[in-house]
């Protein structure tokens, strides 16, 4: 596992997702489709981050917030537990073990498909995207010109309440519980949007 970044609350903020290949701007469709076709993670198994997530005291709101500690894309877990709406995973390098909350009506999703959605068995390959925009995905950063697919792999999904489909051009996150941010794509690359790097 790369280094787990600490950032303070007062920095930039971002973060999230992908499998083998590089995407064109236009295939967000095939590349959830992807996912959907993957198996649902399992107890007891291992495997990798499909996007960084940030945990606060070691909990992560799949309302995706943006604060705290960055475990990043291709961090090894092991599903230690999955219940309801909750599900805990373990850091294989620290031994540190990680509590996933989700909020069914912020994702409109199972805690059984965000794992899915979370989770690879194999590890995502960042050969093909451009040199600053791996490095960005690996901090859990955005930055101008990311595809969707670059934004979902450094940032994760965005809520559903408030971006109910990936097709659409403006999406938003929360990086904190009462601050949104929202971001906008033109021809399918990132475009603007408020803290976005270039």
């Amino acid at each position: 596992m790369k280094t787990i970044t600490r950032f303070a609350a007062a920095a930039p903020f971002a973060l999230l997702l992908a499998f083998c290949g590089t995407l064109r701007a236009g295939d967000i469709a095939d590349y959830v489709k992807e996912i959907e076709k993957a198996p649902i993670p399992e107890e007891g198994k291992e495997y990798y981050l499909r996007h960084g997530i940030w945990c606060e005291m070691w909990k992560y709101d799949a309302t995706n917030y943006a604060r705290g500690t960055l475990l990043p894309i291709n961090t090894k877990v092991r599903v230690e537990k999955m219940l309801g709406e909750t599900m805990s995973i373990r850091v294989i390098s620290s031994s540190q073990l990680v509590w996933i909350r989700n909020r069914t009506k912020y994702t409109d999703k199972s805690m059984y498909e965000v794992a899915r959605r979370m989770l690879s068995e194999k590890e995502i390959s960042l050969k093909g995207h451009e040199k600053e925009t791996a490095a960005a995905i690996q901090s859990g950063r955005m930055i101008l010109g990311m595809t969707k697919e670059e934004v979902i792999m450094a940032r994760g999904w965005p809520p559903a309440h408030r971006t109910p489909s990936l097709d659409l051009n403006t999406w938003v996150y929360w990086p904190s519980r009462f601050v949104t941010q929202t971001i906008i794509f033109k021809d399918g690359k990132l475009a603007e949007g408020r803290d976005i790097g270039n």
